[in-house]
């Protein structure tokens, strides 16, 4: 099992300082809402994994819920998932079976790939069903189903549905 806390997202994508992170408790959802501490760190675990385990390439943009996180989280590594364009890549053949379209920075033009969550359903108060994605072009993306517990007070991957994983 992996254990990912808030303190290693922030980390290992070398982002923002530790204490930033809270922020995420008052980021406003699209249902008008807050999110909970709770809810907070099992985005962050399940975006953790989804940067190690869905193979994004070049900037990350993220988006949880559908939503850009708050201006806090964000940085040279993790953008908001509103900067990302899909654009077509230049000069590519009909017979090419490569990508044919690549996500990309829309101010810089950098390629990137959107990284996201979402929460399925919590299936008791320490446990909870979550979809992790990540697109970079077309015929280059993937996604699970994860299962995250809480072990320990930190949000453990339980396990990962083969049955609910995809790749294009």
């Amino acid at each position: 099992m992996f254990r990912f806390t808030i303190r290693e997202l922030l980390l290992a994508t070398a982002v923002v300082a530790m204490g930033t992170v809270l922020a995420l408790e008052h980021w406003p959802m699209a249902d008008g809402r807050r999110l909970t501490k709770k809810e907070t760190e099992v985005y962050a675990a399940a975006l953790r994994y989804a940067i190690a385990h869905e193979n994004p390439d070049g900037l990350i943009f993220v988006s949880v819920t559908g939503n850009d996180p708050p201006a806090q989280l964000t940085g040279t590594i993790l953008l908001p998932a509103a900067r990302a364009g899909v654009f077509p890549v230049k000069d590519h053949s009909p017979d090419d079976p490569s990508p044919n379209e690549r996500v990309r920075d829309k101010r810089t033009g950098e390629p990137g790939s959107i990284v996201s969550a979402r929460i399925v359903k919590w299936l008791s108060k320490d446990r909870v069903k979550v979809k992790v994605d990540s697109y970079t072009g077309s015929l280059w993306a993937s996604g699970d189903t994860i299962i995250l517990v809480l072990e320990s007070g930190g949000w453990v991957i339980e396990s990962v549905d083969p049955n609910e994983g995809w790749v294009s």
